[in-house]
């Protein structure tokens, strides 16, 4: 099948096509997903740079023919894509957290989740207002919040990329929100929190 025609076709499509062994599915996967992916690892594995988020990157895709058969119609693809790339960046974060700690590399970084319009400097300092925020959360806390307010994943899908239960997830939205709103200094990130 040529690009032309594959890239009409659903991610859903696609991945039973990978299944089925078809290469030239992977490429075009990877041409919808890889930003999304490299967010995904940035966010997770937060310190991470740029050598090392492409061989992630790099890794999640080599690796995907074969977990492909893991994937089920009944998801989102690109939700399951996420939990995939998040399982990856968790398993490089356990396995270098001492060294990006001796090595004193703890940088915090959040890619730009909208292209705005506003003024550099009012995008500027929104961002810091956000990232401030986010960073009084948990770490469970944070990891739900940018799923859903930066990511747009619903709870079912967010439940299924981090193995959660729904309500558990449901939970820890509502205590981020929570604390979020009861800051003190208000942080005014209430309108981008919106409720699902």
């Amino acid at each position: 099948m040529n690009s032309e025609m594959q890239s009409v076709l659903t991610d859903e499509e696609l991945a039973r096509l990978l299944g089925a062994g078809d290469m030239n599915a992977l490429g075009e996967l990877y041409a919808r997903y890889k930003g999304m992916t490299e967010a995904a690892i940035r966010r997770t594995a937060r310190g991470l740079e740029g050598v090392d988020v492409d061989d992630l990157v790099h890794d999640v895709f080599c690796n995907l023919s074969t977990l492909i058969l893991r994937y089920q119609d009944r998801q989102r693809f690109k939700a399951w894509l996420y939990g995939v790339a998040v399982n990856r960046a968790n398993n490089w974060r356990r396995t270098n957290f001492l060294r990006l700690h001796l090595l004193g590399r703890h940088e915090r970084e959040y890619p730009k989740a909208t292209e705005t319009t506003q003024t550099p400097l009012k995008v500027v300092t929104e961002r810091e207002t956000i990232l401030k925020a986010l960073d009084r959360l948990t770490e469970k806390q944070r990891q739900v919040m940018v799923l859903r307010a930066v990511e747009g994943f619903t709870g079912p899908e967010i439940a299924a990329i981090l193995g959660l239960r729904h309500k558990t997830v449901k939970n820890r939205l509502s205590l981020a929100r929570k604390a979020l709103t009861d800051e003190p200094n208000g942080f005014g990130v209430n309108a981008k929190l919106e409720k699902k």
